[in-house]
């Protein structure tokens, strides 16, 4: 599939509005009394929905609701694009690699459930998992870092990891906290070695 073919088929009016269905979102829309929900307008109203909520994600939190909303797409289209070419081949070492970037001591790298596994509708006897990875630590408290799906939880692990590592600005700066920590202590230890060398 197009990169083009599979935005059409991810952000069409009929599957932003069936996913508004899917998340309950059609129940709470208010009509004026006398407008009617027939006809191919109906569709394009639950399109309008969903996108509506997704902007009421991004502002009601100015720090993080772009991350938030972003995740949750992710998840939300995870299974369509995983079953496309245009996944980025899996790195099975993302995790280890991601520790490296930016672990310490006391800091806390977290990965949780996303959400439950479903069922591949297309895959055959396959699962996707879907999980999330969170920062706590260099002054953020449980960050969103990065979401991933697969067909394993390793995989879903690593998936997620590898989003952490391209979420740019936000994995550089805290790489640049992490280093910054890491300087302070070593010039620390260098001047302590210095004092009682002079002794």
């Amino acid at each position: 599939m197009a990169l083009a073919q599979l935005r059409e088929s991810i952000v069409n009016n009929w599957t932003l509005a069936n996913y508004a269905k899917q998340y309950g979102l059609n129940d709470r829309i208010r009509f004026q009394e006398g407008f009617s929900m027939e006809g191919k307008g109906s569709t394009k109203v639950h399109a309008d929905v969903l996108e509506a909520y997704v902007a009421a994600l991004i502002l009601q939190s100015p720090e993080d609701g772009f991350a938030i909303a972003e995740a949750w797409l992710n998840e939300l289209w995870a299974p369509k694009l995983q079953e496309t070419d245009l996944v980025p081949e899996l790195n099975p070492q993302a995790k280890s690699e991601l520790a490296r970037m930016i672990m310490g001591k006391n800091i806390k790298v977290e990965y949780v459930d996303a959400r439950k596994p479903e069922i591949s509708t297309q895959e055959k006897g396959k699962t996707n998992f879907f999980v999330d990875v969170y920062l706590t630590g260099w002054g953020w408290q449980y960050q969103l870092l990065g979401s991933g799906t697969g067909w394993s939880k390793g995989q879903a692990g690593n998936r997620a990891a590898m989003a952490a590592m391209a979420n740019e600005p936000l994995i550089s700066e805290v790489a640049a906290a992490k280093q910054a920590f890491d300087t302070a202590v070593r010039r620390e230890r260098e001047l302590e070695i210095v004092a009682a060398a002079q002794q």
